[in-house]
């Protein structure tokens, strides 16, 4: 019975959610870090090391490296910088002893600097991986058979190979049936300073499996490879899309995310480390179609990382959004040094959640801006129509509860001093948008003491807002219902509505005989507290919690009143 302070219950909450995300073999599911313990680090271990049993498996002669069907392809920013991961480059070197085709394209610039800092790539040049500092002017032969490619993005100025890109393939040991996986998110494949118990960036790690979206990634895998542009590709009735910078052919990515923003009038939520005017290719900017948006009725939310906001304050989009009273928080994160609020996401809407993700931050060299009218990066856009019955309706829970999580943990720092806190924020949407979720949470109460069986005895839950968190004092107390005659435990008749996101104490008290007085339970460290948030599954008292119905159960055992 202890009143976790906020940040406590954030950990808590990333710790056992990660697990509960990863059991989905749905086309996407997603873990949002920083606490991502070691354990389910491994999860891109487990890939590798997936690919290369299946490849041990297969009794059949060596594959050409053409026709092997057992690939680990990596197109990242970075690879392992620090010697504390090492599993992940003994599992990549383990995987192509045993006959696995594997190759990795990373940035070039960060090749440059392997022997001092990038460890992981350094043991990979050691380990004798047929390696080129660059992808300009290589054979389409040298392409596919070189394992370590650098990519030099100097013809487009100051670019960055900036995709977080791991595709795994494999045949199914039994059926032989293809197989296939991919990772990505604002996640590089590094471990940085972490302690044992996780990873300390704010950061999304995306796991998907939907075929045409991994074939798309192919090939902007293929392209990047071969140093060149591909055609980006929208099906207006998929589900899932992905967009690729600076690829100018087809949709542009910084045109699909005005054209989002100017059709949508219930929220609009954005987290990103970076964050700038964008501008589109018809010259409408970030800042008017965030502005237009708020005047249709749309509430909206920013969060970026303190660290990155401009030197100029003529140009400082956050500083303009708050001006126009669109609450913005300014994110330090103070865990250790090197680290960031370093997610790349979006949520438009609730009746039909829209979420943009993945790896592009919203810079002019992403996407373009003012300064920048055409990007340069190679950046990869996942969008998502997270609308409730889909196969992604959970993920529309999922971010919404990822993007409070990280407003609670910044919001007592000095630069978010002026704006509203993160209890008031939930309490307008609450109130201003009609569709914004409500959590049936259901109680159930097991009395210590056996003896309390008399049939007069009153069991009592009192629900009531945290002092101090900013939001409207309320409270809500309910009478229980004896679960089963002769026994001592009690449940809530019905579940309790509470708005998404709404941070509350609750305690449980009884009466007896005819006294109408209720003997409230005390607890030396405070009242019970809890978010009302499915996402959430690692709170005290919490039992389970349903993503899709919206639904909590919580449960005190032996409690003593």
């Amino acid at each position: 019975m202890v009143n976790l302070r906020t940040t406590f219950v954030v950990i808590a909450w990333y710790v056992v959610h990660a697990c509960m995300v990863f059991a989905r073999e749905e086309g996407v599911s997603v873990v949002f870090m920083p606490y991502y313990t070691k354990k389910q680090m491994g999860k891109e271990v487990d890939a590798i090391n997936n690919v290369t049993k299946a490849r041990i498996l297969d009794k059949r002669a060596n594959f050409t490296r053409d026709d092997n069907p057992y690939r680990i392809s990596y197109a990242v920013y970075n690879f392992a910088p620090q010697p504390m991961w090492q599993d992940l480059v003994s599992a990549f070197l383990n995987a192509r002893s045993h006959g696995v085709e594997v190759q990795m394209l990373v940035d070039a610039k960060q090749l440059q600097s392997f022997e001092t800092w990038n460890e992981g790539l350094q043991t990979l040049v050691k380990a004798g991986l047929r390696f080129s500092p660059t992808q300009i002017n290589l054979t389409e032969v040298q392409q596919k058979n070189l394992e370590l490619i650098g990519v030099n993005t100097s013809l487009r100025g100051n670019g960055l190979m900036h995709l977080k890109t791991r595709i795994f393939r494999w045949l199914d040991p039994v059926s032989k049936d293809p197989q296939s996986v991919l990772m990505t998110g604002s996640f590089n494949p590094e471990i940085g300073p972490a302690p044992d118990y996780g990873f300390l960036n704010n950061d999304t790690f995306l796991e998907i499996r939907d075929a045409d979206t991994i074939r798309k990634y192919q090939n902007k895998y293929n392209a990047v490879r071969g140093n060149k542009m591909l055609v980006n590709e929208w099906d207006d009735e998929s589900q899932l899309n992905v967009l690729f910078s600076p690829d100018p052919e087809g949709p542009l990515p910084v045109n699909q995310i005005m054209k989002w923003i100017s059709g949508e009038d219930e929220l609009i939520f954005i987290w990103v480390f970076t964050l700038r005017n964008l501008v589109s290719k018809d010259n409408v900017t970030l800042f008017e179609s965030l502005i237009a948006a708020k005047e249709r009725g749309a509430s909206i939310v920013v969060a970026t990382d303190l660290n990155m906001v401009e030197n100029s304050t003529k140009n400082q989009l956050n500083k303009h959004l708050r001006q126009h009273g669109i609450p913005v928080y300014l994110c330090n994160n103070t865990a250790a040094q090197f680290v960031a609020m370093h997610a790349k996401n979006a949520m438009l809407g609730i009746t039909k959640p829209l979420i943009i993700t993945d790896t592009c931050n919203w810079t002019g060299g992403a996407l373009s801006s003012w300064w920048l009218p055409v990007a340069i990066n190679d950046e990869s856009t996942l969008w998502i129509n997270a609308t409730k019955d889909t196969q992604y309706g959970h993920l529309g829970v999922e971010f919404t509860s990822n993007f409070l999580a990280i407003l609670r943990s910044y919001e007592s720092q000095p630069a978010n001093r002026d704006q509203p806190k993160v209890q008031a924020i939930v309490d307008s949407l609450n109130t201003n948008v009609k569709a914004w979720r409500q959590i049936s949470i259901s109680f159930q109460v097991t009395l210590a003491n056996t003896t309390d069986t008399a049939g007069d005895l009153k069991i009592f839950v009192l629900l009531n807002s945290v002092a101090g968190s900013g939001g409207v004092a309320w409270s809500d107390e309910r009478e229980m219902v004896r679960k089963s005659v002769g026994r001592t435990v009690w449940v809530t008749s019905s579940p309790v509505q509470v708005p998404h996101g709404r941070m509350f104490n609750f305690k449980f008290g009884k009466s007896a005989g005819s006294s109408s007085k209720i003997k409230w339970e005390i607890c030396k460290t405070g009242e019970r507290f809890l978010i009302a948030d499915p996402a959430f599954p690692g709170q005290t008292d919490v039992q389970s919690v349903n993503l899709d119905r919206l639904a909590v159960n919580v449960e005190c055992i032996g409690c003593k009143m």
